[in-house]
């Protein structure tokens, strides 16, 4: 965190830009007070009973300026309400939706997730031009595979196991939803959210003092 501060004050960052991570990471702890929050100004149930408040929202496709470059916000839903991609070029970087060709797609059961909203977000992304490159969130390796992270529209509409040229709607929710019933709730879902919800502020402090991370013993 010291690193990242020292890092933020070289480069003379103005804004952190908030995606609403509502699932299992922990997003590094930044005030509000210390530099300007902006987060997607997606789902608005999601956004009007936030406990903290942004300083802008993007709208799908708006156009920031940083330097020299500029990106376009995208509205991805599905893996969560309130997930987005950043394009920047002829480069996208897909957030919580796809993944390498041999790994598919993102899960859709978290809160407020959707395997309809997620297939539709996808396609968005595959709608751009056949050249453009992808860079992944996450990799799941498998079958021993070496770590990757880039790969275009192209391939993945080759060649996604979840998703290529092909895949209906209803086949690409019959297989996420059959596939996200298999899966284990992640270890950190209910502290992350808690906190993730808030943009990376912890809970606020009860009548003791102290702030609390609740954990439902009969829920989940």
């Amino acid at each position: 965190m010291k690193a990242r501060k020292r890092l933020a004050a070289e480069l003379d960052i103005e804004h952190f830009i908030r995606s609403l991570r509502l699932s299992r990471n922990l997003l590094n702890h930044t005030s509000k007070r210390e530099k300007r929050l902006i987060a997607m100004q997606a789902d608005r149930n999601v956004i009007r009973v936030l406990p903290i408040e942004f300083d802008y929202l993007l709208k799908d496709g708006e156009e920031v300026q940083f330097g020299n470059l500029s990106f376009k916000s995208l509205f991805v839903p599905g893996h969560t309400p309130a997930c987005m991609a950043y394009q920047v070029g002829d480069a996208v970087f897909v957030g919580d939706t796809m993944f390498m060709p041999d790994v598919g797609s993102a899960r859709c059961d978290f809160p407020g997730g959707d395997a309809h909203t997620l297939y539709r977000s996808m396609k968005k992304i595959l709608s751009l031009p056949d050249q453009t490159r992808l860079f992944m969130c996450h990799d799941y390796p498998p079958n021993g595979r070496a770590v990757n992270y880039e790969t275009t529209v192209a391939e993945q509409k080759k060649s996604n196991i979840h998703m290529h040229d092909g895949i209906t709607e209803d086949e690409f929710v019959q297989m996420r939803s059959k596939r996200d019933a298999s899966l284990d709730m992640p270890v950190l879902i209910l502290p992350s959210i808690q906190i993730n919800i808030r943009a990376g502020e912890m809970p606020p402090k009860e009548n003791n003092g102290i702030a609390y991370l609740k954990i439902p013993l009969n829920a989940l």
